[in-house]
């Protein structure tokens, strides 16, 4: 299964991080899509829209994610869909909510390298990983 068959939804307000992480994560074949509200994330679901997985920012102007992921985990269409969730704010209480509501992970935005993100995404999807040589 190729890496282009497989769809990510980034809901963050932030552009330049949403760039630089679409820009990465599209050379290695990622399709991307992108919402900057929460809000927008979650109409975006429910019109139809079904990721393979979803970059979920933490904070964000009209909804947070937490609350996004509630929704998500939520729906049965999408519940069992991967979140990944975003944030600079890394505290232990938002890391300890994000695994509590069922996120996949949490990263720091500030430790995102985005060759490593992809990395992760695909050993979540099950997609082959190629081995780098030192």
């Amino acid at each position: 299964m190729s890496n282009a068959s497989k769809e990510i939804l980034l809901i963050d307000d932030d552009t330049l991080f949403v760039d630089v992480v679409a820009h990465k994560l599209q050379a290695e074949g990622f399709s991307c899509v992108y919402a900057a509200t929460g809000t927008m994330g979650l109409d975006m679901l429910a019109s139809g829209k079904r990721p393979d997985v979803i970059l979920l920012d933490v904070t964000m102007p009209d909804m947070n994610g937490f609350g996004v992921l509630r929704k998500i985990k939520e729906d049965p269409k999408i519940a069992d869909v991967p979140v990944y969730m975003f944030s600079n704010d890394a505290t232990k209480e938002n890391i300890e909510l994000s695994k509590l509501l069922g996120a996949k992970q949490f990263i720091e935005k500030v430790q995102v390298v985005p060759g490593e993100l992809a990395e992760i995404l695909k050993r979540s999807l099950g997609m082959a990983v190629e081995e780098c040589e030192a």
